[in-house]
């Protein structure tokens, strides 16, 4: 996806989808991807959900630590950090905490949400 390569292996399933890692450079990435129709469809209603249910937000708190974490061995700071589909930024939040620089990708209405939280020069609809 990144560096071209075509071997790699799986990394963490998500079921319907396995997250894999590049053989070559070390990119985590969906596979398979899915189709740009419905990540279209999706985005067009998805997000404001923060807005209506912070506890639901904090929920993932646990998740993201443990992405930090394997971040921090894998790559760790000071280095940039690009969330593609960032929501709110909560994520990003807690690994600029950690030291990363980060930006964030969030085609949904979150990405308000997220800029305020990061600054509208680190994150892009």
């Amino acid at each position: 996806m990144v560096c071209g390569g075509r071997k790699a292996r799986p990394f963490l399933a998500e079921p319907p989808f396995v997250i894999v890692e590049c053989l070559s450079c070390g990119h985590l990435y969906t596979f398979p991807p899915p189709a740009q129709s419905a990540v279209d469809a999706h985005y067009a209603t998805s997000g404001g959900w923060i807005a209506e249910d912070e506890q639901r937000a904090t929920g993932a708190d646990p998740r993201y630590s443990f992405f930090v974490a394997l971040l921090k061995r894998k790559c760790p700071p000071p280095a940039s950090l690009l969330d593609v589909g960032c929501s709110a930024g909560r994520f990003l939040r807690m690994a600029a905490a950690a030291g990363y620089d980060c930006y964030g990708v969030e085609p949904g209405a979150d990405a308000e949400r997220a800029s305020q939280a990061l600054g509208a020069d680190r994150v892009f609809r």
